[in-house]
């Protein structure tokens, strides 16, 4: 683990005309109150300039340093649902929306001004069945969008919105693309269960492809493109971050068992085996030595909370309270979802990651304070 540093880089407080708290509820009354089971972290986007954009309920948040952010009005847009968007490098936005069941591709000013709008491409003609919007570190942005089993990504002219064809799926498009310094990357799947990571120069057509076992299994859960030709994948269950290098072999694997903010600092939980090595990092530092917590009965077991020197690890449904030389202090049984956990709770989205041109990993997480972001670097 020594080679990797973590840095908290921005955070967002949750506020009634600002970013909103996400919670999943489940469907059943407890109490007479619906119970409360996740909360559910923000979206996030990285500009090609560097900012980075947080969007929660349909509310687009633009950090401001780190600790600050400029809520950015959609208003301009007159839509029923949001499907995707993408920042420019000049801080506007590409959105992609619904209306009156059309698809509709519009770019708004850095203000949230109306600049064009397009819904007469030939790509948004027909009903799409799933679209993604993408943005290269260069600041060319494409739209990938499927309809009737047929796949097309079009790089977008971001002065008027027309657009041109650079890739075509004819028949099982992928379920994602991803654009990485002028390279069209996807998974391809097949009838036998392999999977095989394809990338694909924009300007030169030339394809390369992997599909060596054992990382073809869990490439259906690839995060996108690493420098070099690598692949980031992911295992969101176990919290796991995976390299994969341009043989297709594994070359790093990180297991994170939490990452939870107290005020400015920042207390990264790692799974070694059956213990939890637990350090705090300030400004991307570590700023005390780690120390190691154990006895679970749960291979799933994460740091949720710190508070002063206690630190609380989600053990199956009991939570066990450790002080800073990982000694238990207390454990609190049939230690349920609900409000209580909700309230103490940080965690993560590794689904939701986001690479960096030098290919350190930005995770955002929340809590019940806000939304937060982490970068983590020094995968080789």
């Amino acid at each position: 683990m020594s080679q990797y540093k973590f840095q908290l880089v921005g955070s967002v407080t949750w506020q009634k005309d600002g970013l909103q708290d996400q919670i999943l509820y489940a469907s059943t009354l407890e109490l007479g109150k619906p119970k409360m089971l996740a909360r559910i972290p923000p979206d996030l986007f990285r500009g090609p300039d560097g900012t980075l954009w947080l969007m929660s309920k349909g509310t687009v948040a633009r950090l401001q340093g780190t600790d600050a952010a400029d809520i950015f009005s959609l208003k301009a847009i007159e839509t029923d649902e949001i499907i995707a968007l993408v920042p420019t490098e000049d801080r506007s936005l590409i959105v992609l929306s619904r209306r009156d069941m059309n698809s509709v591709l519009t770019r708004l000013s850095s203000t949230g001004e109306l600049i064009w709008q397009r819904n007469d491409l030939p790509t948004l003609q027909q009903h799409l069945t799933q679209a993604q919007l993408l943005v290269d570190f260069d600041g060319s942005t494409f739209l990938y969008a499927v309809s009737r089993e047929v796949g097309q990504v079009v790089k977008i002219d971001l002065t008027n919105g027309s657009s041109t064809t650079v890739v075509s799926f004819e028949s099982q498009p992928p379920q994602k693309v991803w654009v990485n310094q002028g390279s069209l990357s996807w998974v391809v799947f097949s009838d036998a269960g392999t999977h095989t990571w394809v990338s694909k120069n924009l300007e030169t057509g030339q394809q390369h492809t992997l599909g060596e076992p054992p990382l073809q299994y869990i490439l259906d859960q690839a995060q996108g493109s690493l420098p070099n030709g690598r692949v980031l994948l992911a295992i969101p269950k176990k919290g796991e971050l995976i390299w994969m290098n341009s043989e297709g072999l594994e070359t790093e694997r990180l297991s994170i068992a939490g990452l939870v903010r107290e005020n400015e600092e920042l207390n990264v939980g790692i799974r070694e085996k059956d213990l939890i090595c637990i350090t705090r990092w300030k400004s991307g530092e570590a700023i005390d030595p780690s120390f190691q917590v154990s006895s679970f009965s749960s291979s799933f077991s994460r740091l949720i909370a710190v508070e002063g020197n206690s630190y609380y690890v989600l053990d199956a449904r009991k939570l066990i309270v450790f002080d800073e030389n990982g000694h238990k202090l207390k454990e609190l049984e049939q230690f349920e979802v609900n409000e209580q956990r909700l309230q103490r709770e940080g965690a993560i989205a590794i689904s939701k990651s986001v690479i960096e041109p030098a290919g350190s990993i930005l995770l955002v997480g929340a809590d019940a304070v806000g939304a937060y972001i982490v970068r983590i670097s020094g995968a080789r």
